[in-house]
């Protein structure tokens, strides 16, 4: 039977706000897509047939980079997926997947997690509790998104302000990410690519929000998707 969690709710939300956002949805951006899922066992060798977001976050802005030729438009579409990020960081709260190690449970804002989590059900068996540091992502990711869309030369802090957190993440999390360092230096790459194509780009870009049927499908499905096979079976 199809269910929907708060993890598969948050990314289809994530989703729909964030193509709501797109100034316009063109082929490339889609052609960017597919060749990023291709491309992604190439960044993490343990992700043929999985989704991997660290692997995923290395190779789709330099694909975007390549098949968006327009510096305003790649300017929305990297503002547009730093807000889903943030916004699906929120869900991987939910869902016990991207925890911090364990911890005493007085510890200031310690996380509980129980059965039905991907911590325990997964990994420990019994009720654990973790230092808070998905919540620190979540607060992190949203102040990476303002900086993208609020300064000068948002494209290479989208990318230096990610690599960054990768590597934060690596240390901090429970389980390290798979295979981080190439999707650190894709990051850092596009940094530096988008600069030299881009420059100063455009500081507080002017958003528009137009949510159409395509939106709304597209982020149903992802809700149903991940809310139904998070990638941890």
């Amino acid at each position: 039977m199809l269910k929907i969690t708060p993890y598969g709710f948050m990314g289809g939300l994530g989703t729909f706000l964030g193509l709501s956002l797109l100034k316009e949805k063109t082929i490339n951006m889609f052609i960017a897509l597919i060749l990023t899922m291709l491309l992604q066992p190439l960044v993490c060798s343990k992700c043929l047939g999985n989704f991997s977001l660290s692997a995923f976050i290395g190779i789709f802005p330099l694909m975007l980079l390549l098949f968006v030729l327009d510096c305003d438009l790649l300017k929305n579409c990297i503002i547009v997926l730093s807000l889903m990020f943030a916004i699906g960081r929120i869900g991987c709260f939910f869902a016990g997947c991207c925890t911090g190690k364990p911890c005493n449970p007085l510890f200031p804002f310690a996380i509980n997690y129980k059965k039905g989590s991907v911590l325990v059900d997964k990994y420990y068996k019994k009720n654990t509790c973790v230092y808070p540091t998905i919540l620190l992502e979540i607060i992190l990711q949203f102040i990476l998104s303002y900086l993208v869309w609020a300064f000068d030369y948002g494209l290479s802090i989208f990318g230096i302000g990610n690599a960054i957190l990768l590597y934060l993440t690596g240390m901090w999390r429970d389980r390290s990410r798979a295979n981080s360092r190439p999707s650190i230096f894709g990051l850092i790459l596009f940094s530096i690519l988008s600069y030299l194509k881009c420059g100063k780009g455009q500081a507080k870009y002017d958003l528009k929000f137009s949510p159409d049927i395509i939106s709304l499908v597209v982020a149903i499905i992802v809700s149903i998707f991940l809310s139904n096979d998070i990638f941890f079976k």
